[in-house]
């Protein structure tokens, strides 16, 4: 492969929304480095890495909050979730060790709180700073306090019981003289948090959304008309809709349409609800209700050449919601190994008006997709797609490695224009993604055994493994 260099591929991207003091920000992740962007002016205005006890653990996930400019960002191999701010540079504001490995992360609409899922199912409600701990993990630490007896010497006469008497107010004096765990107190080790939402099976992607106001106002006495919900999915096809905190624990609805594994959740701008995964088609919900609005066949697109029956199956590895407005919807579709994105979108399309048609157009990529950050346009501006590419696979693989020794391209940027009332995207010139590059400095730099052992492509693929094996004469029909 060369003695050169090899840089890492950006593996993961999320936009910090803008402020009136700052304009958006672009935040990229490159191994363990967390790089702050102004896309404005393409420099690098910050960067973070984790100290030396997580032994440069790769970063899994990236996602970001709609205020109060937070960002949090998952380590696969040490299962740990750091919670970092973004306001002038980057910073970290705690990192809490999870019982098993993070799969999914999402903060709640208020950005108090970070709603975080692990494979074996379960969903952990975790503070986004330190001292912020919710109700229900209080009653948890104070399960073993000592009540003061409710007998008294009026009510106890014999010799025995008055002694087992005086005996408990003792113990309860005691107990209560010991200082009650605080919020300062509480370390992250210990792990305190029960899990707020459980799946039986493996749990996917996970979106905290605000229903539009039903029946269930009256019964949160919500007097804004609006509600918290947990959405989830699985591996079993499942998505679930729960209550917000603290009544997660009653499911609103299920939304049932999916054959297969459920990988990719997006919660559209108007409201609707994106899935996707190991089907041929995408679903859009209304989920509230729980209605199937329609479903997008997405296989011939992403397999144009090859007949129905030759084609590979499709998982869905990313759905990036790109709409400007309330009534449109516009997203793009990524499938991994395939080095395409599918752009979708439709003009005034609800669920009182399911019937609009849409419309797909494919953008050719020059590796394969591995994360898609989109960038609302400004006043008499255009909106930005930035993607990041695997530069190190030959496009259309997730195993071969590409045998020159130039490498790919890392990013691809896309600009949108208005065509006749809907957007297209087209490639501007490969030099503003040059400069977007250079910016990430210090860059992070591959070891080649990485590649050679296949382990790169264990940190930057795995959807394609959430599909169950099909045992002879049990396939489905």
């Amino acid at each position: 492969m060369g003695s050169e260099e090899v840089l890492h591929p950006f593996q993961c991207a999320a936009v910090l929304p803008s402020r009136e003091d700052a304009g958006l920000a672009l935040l990229l992740a490159s191994r363990d480095t967390v790089y702050k962007i102004d896309v404005e002016k393409f420099h690098i205005t910050s960067h973070w890495r984790p100290g030396a006890e997580s032994k440069q653990a790769a970063i899994v996930l990236l996602v970001t909050a709609e205020q109060n400019n937070l960002a949090a960002v998952a380590t696969g191999e040490d299962k740990t979730v750091h919670i970092l701010e973004a306001d002038n540079g980057v910073s970290l504001i705690r990192s809490i060790t999870l019982p098993k490995r993070p799969c999914a992360l999402s903060f709640t609409s208020d950005s108090g709180t970070l709603l975080c899922g692990d494979k074996f199912g379960d969903v952990y409600a975790i503070p986004s700073r330190e001292g912020n701990i919710p109700e229900p993990m209080r009653k948890r630490l104070r399960v073993g306090k000592r009540e003061a007896p409710g007998a008294t010497n009026l009510t106890v006469h014999t010799k025995g019981n008055l002694y087992a008497l005086e005996q408990q107010r003792k113990l309860a004096s005691k107990a209560a003289s010991k200082q009650t765990p605080s919020d300062e107190s509480l370390k992250d080790d210990d792990f305190p948090y029960e899990p707020v939402v459980g799946h039986v099976s493996m749990l996917t992607d996970i979106v905290a959304a605000r229903g539009r106001g039903s029946d269930i106002a009256q019964a949160t006495n919500d007097s804004s008309g609006r509600n918290d919900f947990i959405i989830t999915a699985d591996r079993d096809e499942h998505i679930r809709i729960s209550r917000g905190l603290p009544q997660s624990h009653v499911i609103h609805r299920f939304c049932l349409g999916h054959q297969n594994f459920v990988s990719k959740l997006c919660l559209l701008k108007c409201g609707l609800l994106l899935s996707g995964g190991g089907d041929s088609y995408l679903c859009v919900w209304d989920w509230e209700t729980g209605d199937l609005l329609t479903k997008l066949e997405i296989q011939d697109s992403f397999t144009p050449s090859m007949s129905s029956v030759t084609a590979p199956k499709v998982a869905v590895s990313g759905l990036w919601d790109c709409s400007n407005s309330n009534n449109s919807i516009d997203f793009v579709c990524a499938c991994e190994g395939s080095p395409r994105l599918l752009h979708i979108q439709a003009r005034g399309f609800s669920s009182q008006n399911s019937t609009a048609p849409f419309r797909k157009s494919r953008l050719e990529l020059d590796g394969n997709p591995l994360d898609v950050a989109f960038l609302p346009a400004a006043k008499e501006g255009t909106a930005r797609l930035i993607v990041c590419l695997d530069s190190i696979h030959l496009p259309g693989s997730i195993n071969t490695a590409r045998d020159t020794e130039r490498f790919g391209k890392r990013l691809q940027v896309f600009e949108s224009k208005d065509d006749r009332g809907s957007m297209t995207f087209t490639q501007v010139s490969t030099q503003l993604a040059a400069e977007l590059e250079a910016c990430c400095d210090p860059p992070m730099i591959l070891d080649n055994a990485q590649i050679l052992t296949g382990q790169l492509a264990g940190l930057l693929y795995g959807t394609e493994n959430l599909r169950k094996r099909e045992v002879e004469g049990t396939a489905r029909e």
